[in-house]
């Protein structure tokens, strides 16, 4: 929001026409899902994005700590088990951006 805030771009601006429901239908719940993916896509894009890069560079802070602790067998075993975490939340929000991108941009 901070960033946001400095290129002057005002995250919580609602066009209101836009975003108007019609879930009576699967077509009326995915033409309104669409509009709401069209105003909100940008940000969104960024939000993966800082998410993605985030954990990989705490992936390889683990890496970097896994070598600096190879001998110590209490202390690897601590640095493996966060970076199994971080690849798992690595992985989660990978397949969810995988998810959003194929039912927004093949269907």
């Amino acid at each position: 929001i901070l960033l946001l805030n400095i290129i002057r771009i005002d995250a919580f601006s609602v066009d209101e026409e836009n975003i108007k429901i019609k879930a009576s239908t699967d077509a009326g719940f995915l033409e309104s899902l669409k509009k709401v993916q069209s105003t909100y896509s940008f940000y969104f894009n960024v939000f993966i994005g800082v998410c993605i890069f985030l954990s990989l560079a705490i992936l390889l802070i683990h890496l970097i700590k896994l070598g600096m602790v190879g001998g110590n067998p209490q202390e690897r075993k601590i640095v493996l088990s966060n970076m199994f975490i971080s690849l798992i939340c690595f992985s989660m929000i990978s397949g969810g951006a995988v998810i959003y991108y194929l039912l927004f941009f093949l269907f």
